[in-house]
């Protein structure tokens, strides 16, 4: 985003706090690595009183602010593990900076999708409640082995934050975050989507 923004649109509050899946994974296409945490640590980290720096955000095609959140450095956030994108992946990314968000994280998706099937991605182990699966494990218990990851169509759940669940039932919101590697994850905190994007 570059220049003066306008007064727009009251934004609203919907971010990370408001995210009902499990998982968060920022996918740093910018710098080849892809970052996997709790959501609920992630709301911590906001809740925890540090003075994180902040990010207006904002879209092509409008010239007023369409997001407000913090940038959070990965290793303040517990848990939250680091993976390096392969380099294969990384040579083949199907969208640029400058493309709308949807775009992105679709392509955000793909690669998630991708490193799931590679076995190279996994969710870390910790203690979770949201689950989503027909027989959930006992709240509190452990995070269970992965499976596959599978996209998710349904628009209530993507609502919710939801865009991935695992054949195990945990469920990921996955984000396309292009300079988190250098600038910190974007956290979220209040949006508007004025082009009304959908999947």
């Amino acid at each position: 985003m570059s220049g003066a923004m306008n007064q727009g649109p009251d934004l609203i509050k919907y971010g990370i706090a408001e995210d009902e899946s499990d998982y968060r994974i920022h996918v740093g296409l910018g710098g080849g690595r892809v970052y996997v945490f709790a959501t609920r640590a992630g709301q911590e980290a906001l809740r925890s009183g540090r003075r994180y720096t902040p990010f207006a955000a904002s879209q092509d095609g409008v010239d007023y602010v369409t997001g407000l959140g913090r940038r959070v450095p990965w290793r303040d956030v517990d848990g939250c593990v680091q993976i390096m994108m392969p380099r294969d992946l990384m040579m083949d990314i199907r969208c640029t900076k400058r493309d709308s968000p949807n775009v992105k994280g679709r392509e955000a998706v793909r690669i998630v999708l991708a490193m799931f099937e590679r076995g190279i991605l996994e969710l870390p182990p910790v203690e979770i409640s949201n689950h989503h699966s027909e027989s959930p494990p006992e709240q509190n218990d452990p995070a269970p082995d992965n499976g596959k990851a599978h996209k998710v169509h349904h628009r209530g759940l993507q609502l919710k934050g939801i865009d991935l669940i695992t054949d195990s039932g945990l469920s990921a919101q996955v984000k396309c975050d292009w300079n988190c590697t250098r600038k910190g994850l974007a956290l979220q905190t209040h949006e508007i989507n004025p082009h009304k994007l959908t999947d």
